[in-house]
């Protein structure tokens, strides 16, 4: 249930803000600091991707190819247990699109096929005869006899 604040409350919490006035020191002063987070923060995601790009770089370097396919395994079957466990919560259809291409990745290191296509040519003749066939009637009767659906 949301709290709501008394009268008095409310008089009290707004006598510690400061309006901002434009040229007022305290602008100026929550402007600077304002400034300086978000440099800060810039910062950091800067050296975040340096980082991930040279430890991106030594993986490569280090790791066999031959190794993809059981670590792919490996994290599938680790975020299954995290978010089974509410470690991590995530959207489930997330987790089955993160899941389906860690097992293609898999699949694809196995030297499987992540997907299968039929193609068939049947004539009217082996439709005809396998619509006898299913119905039960012998091969003999003509082509040009009807078999109601």
């Amino acid at each position: 249930m949301a709290r709501t604040n008394t009268p008095a409350q409310q008089k009290a919490a707004n006598k510690n803000l400061v309006k901002f006035t434009k040229g007022s020191e305290h602008a100026r002063e929550a402007g600077r600091k304002g400034g300086l987070r978000r440099a800060a923060l810039a910062a950091g995601r800067t050296a975040d991707t340096t980082v991930l790009a040279a430890n991106m770089a030594k993986l490569q370097s280090e790791f066999a190819r031959e190794d993809v396919a059981p670590t792919a395994v490996g994290l599938m079957l680790a975020l299954m247990l995290r978010v089974e466990a509410g470690e991590i919560e995530v959207d489930g259809k997330d987790v089955a699109e993160l899941i389906k291409t860690l097992f293609d990745l898999v699949r694809l290191e196995s030297g499987e096929a992540t997907s299968q296509t039929v193609t068939a040519h049947l004539s009217d003749s082996t439709v005809m005869e396998k619509l006898r066939e299913l119905r039960g009637l012998p091969s003999e009767v003509e082509d040009h006899t009807v078999i109601e659906a």
